[in-house]
């Protein structure tokens, strides 16, 4: 054999010390990877403990305690050091740069420096603030809430929440960062992504009252805003129909609630927002006036809000206006929730759990032949729920009613405007002046119910929803499929027994039997985005397009006793969309939103 050959052999203890070098590396790999799961487990443990221990400060009710958040934090800060300290190793830090591993290794030492910094960091400063204003005293005296404190804490808070939200906005983006990788993780992940998550909107949601509070309620001199009280019993796209309007006139927090009228006082002062495009929308089988019932046909309240001070002015009743304030029943029942029952003047006892049926359904199967007692009554419960919000405040009424206001604003039971520009930009922000087709980067589809019957059908009409995303696209847009849905809850006998203020069939507006509920719907695609592949099922036809603030698609169901009506539709949001597609409707009689949401189908970019 050549040299050449000979070159190629390899020796016998050559071999075999290759063999066990490979066999010896693998099994310090191995050894490694045990070793590595075995922590993994360790840091589980450290960070459900962490979990465990600030649990129980789930809500506003429990977040007043500062003191045993306070007391409690030592421990869990040790929790999410020992957490850190394990995670960043040296088996970790050269995990982390291994393929198929390292970026799940990576995400985790991400999650235990995020959930240390998030005790030992934002919550301190969050819970210091909270501490601070727990101990100032809120209640100004009767009806009047004392400002001062809220405006000394706001900065404070604003940091504390700044910090909150930075450490919750970096921990939710490790969802998709490779965590599965290591499965004793995936359940701490989760459950700390959910307490983040749930701390940060508390957080929120504080700061946005000590910020927009003080401002609203006449720290800077007497503010006077028109309060509207809506009806979704008898639905109008931003609400219902408007029943009475009264003055909420506040002066460096002290509230006086006078001057309400019911609509009858108001209606012979004309209309507002009859444009031609409106009156072509709006057309039937209820053919408006646009006097103050119908100014909440338009689903921008900025636009409803001004059309009904536009009224109040030209009425004996004018005054200064900074604002208008228009409420629902289930509003008025969450707020009752915080306060004490009350009796009304007619022995009726209201409370936390029934003022949102009695405003809208009992009070016309009781006294539907006497408009002026059924007016009275609700004008008393508006402003005694008013008057029972701000008794008696103290730093707990304050965070659950900042804890309630959220989800009572994004449903459109509270909506708000402000003729200070600073103040309006906040009440935008948060929902609280909304409209459709307003914003490309939080998008909205829209869904509005105006009541065609003139009718209290709508206690009867339960709206629900699931929007589901389909595709997050190429562009930057995402594709959902909504499917929308009106159930008419009466059974046939319910709807026999019904009297025609309930059911509508004295006025002779539309061919409808006892029970029907008969609805224009209006839906809005998303700003910079469409609707598409549009249909229904059920006693209505396919929806038309009209121009009335943007495209808007609308037709009539009729609803039977028991019966449903579907729209089904397929929606894209603008590409410049950084947010999940939310559905913005009419509000429920009941204050339950019924939106169910899907976003499994695929992850935004910014949650990568």
């Amino acid at each position: 054999m050549s040299r050449h050959g000979a070159s190629r052999r390899r020796h016998p203890v050559a071999i075999t010390v290759g063999v066990i070098a490979a066999i010896v590396v693998l099994l310090a790999v191995a050894a490694a990877g045990v070793k590595l799961a075995k922590q993994a487990e360790e840091v589980k443990e450290h960070e459900s403990q962490a979990i465990g221990l600030i649990q129980p400060y789930k809500d506003a009710a429990s977040v007043t305690d500062v003191e045993g958040l306070l007391s409690v934090l030592p421990q869990v800060q040790q929790q999410t050091q020992e957490a850190d300290s394990i995670a960043h190793g040296t088996l970790w830090n050269i995990a982390a740069h291994l393929p198929f591993v390292g970026g799940g290794v990576s995400a985790a030492q991400s999650m235990t420096s995020i959930a240390n910094d998030f005790s030992t960091q934002a919550v301190p400063q969050l819970a210091t603030s909270l501490a601070r204003l727990s101990a100032a005293n809120l209640n100004g005296g009767a009806e009047t809430i004392n400002l001062h404190p809220l405006t000394a804490a706001e900065p404070q808070i604003a940091a504390a929440n700044a910090a909150v939200q930075k450490d919750n906005a970096a921990y939710q983006a490790l969802r998709s960062k490779g965590l599965n990788n290591i499965p004793q993780l995936e359940d701490a992940y989760t459950k700390g992504a959910a307490e983040l998550s749930r701390i940060s909107q508390l957080s929120q949601s504080v700061a946005d009252m000590t910020k927009i509070l003080p401002a609203f309620l006449g720290r800077n001199g007497t503010k006077t805003y028109l309060l509207v009280s809506a009806s979704p019993a008898e639905s109008r796209s931003s609400a219902g129909l408007i029943g009475d309007v009264g003055k909420i006139t506040i002066t460096d927090g002290r509230i006086a609630i006078d001057g309400f009228v019911p609509n009858s006082a108001l209606i012979p002062y004309g209309s507002a927002n009859d444009t031609a495009a409106a009156k072509a929308l709006f057309a039937g089988p209820l053919h408006p006036d646009f006097d103050i019932r119908d100014q909440m046909m338009d689903p921008d309240y900025a636009q409803a809000a001004a059309g009904v001070t536009e009224i109040w002015q030209r009425s004996p009743y004018r005054c200064e206006v900074d604002g208008v304030i228009t409420v629902t029943p289930a509003f008025l029942q969450a707020v009752n929730q915080l306060g004490s029952p009350f009796t009304l003047s007619n022995g009726q006892t209201i409370s936390g759990s029934n003022t949102a049926q009695y405003l809208e359904n009992t009070v016309y199967l009781q006294d539907s032949s006497n408009k002026t007692l059924t007016d009275a009554l609700e004008i008393e419960v508006a402003r005694d729920s008013i008057q029972n919000l701000f008794t008696g405040m103290d730093v707990s009424k304050l965070f659950r009613f900042a804890e309630a206001l959220p989800a009572l604003a994004q449903d459109r039971d509270i909506q708000a405007t402000s003729s200070d520009p600073s103040v309006q930009t906040l009440l935008t922000e948060d929902d609280f002046t909304q409209a459709p087709q307003s914003n490309a980067v939080d998008p909205t589809v829209g869904a509005y119910d105006n009541e065609q019957l003139a009718s209290k059908m709508g206690w009867y009409l339960h709206r629900s929803a699931t929007v589901t995303r389909t595709s997050c696209n190429q562009n930057g847009s995402q594709t959902y499929h909504v499917a929308y849905t009106l159930k008419n809850v009466l059974t046939p006998a319910e709807a026999s027994g019904l009297n025609t203020y309930i059911d509508g069939q004295g006025w002779g507006l539309a061919k409808a039997a006892p029970g029907d509920s008969v609805d224009r719907m209006v839906f809005y695609a998303p700003k910079g985005g469409e609707i598409f592949n549009m249909s229904v099922t059920g006693d209505a036809s396919t929806p038309a397009q009209y121009q009335y603030n943007g495209i808007a698609w609308s037709d009539v169901a009729t609803t039977a006793p028991g019966q449903s009506t579907v729209y089904s539709f397929d929606v894209t949001t603008s590409p410049q969309a950084k947010t999940a597609l939310r559905l913005d409707q009419t509000p429920n009689s009941d204050g339950v939103s019924g939106i169910t949401y899907s976003t499994r189908a695929c992850a935004l970019p910014s949650q990568n």
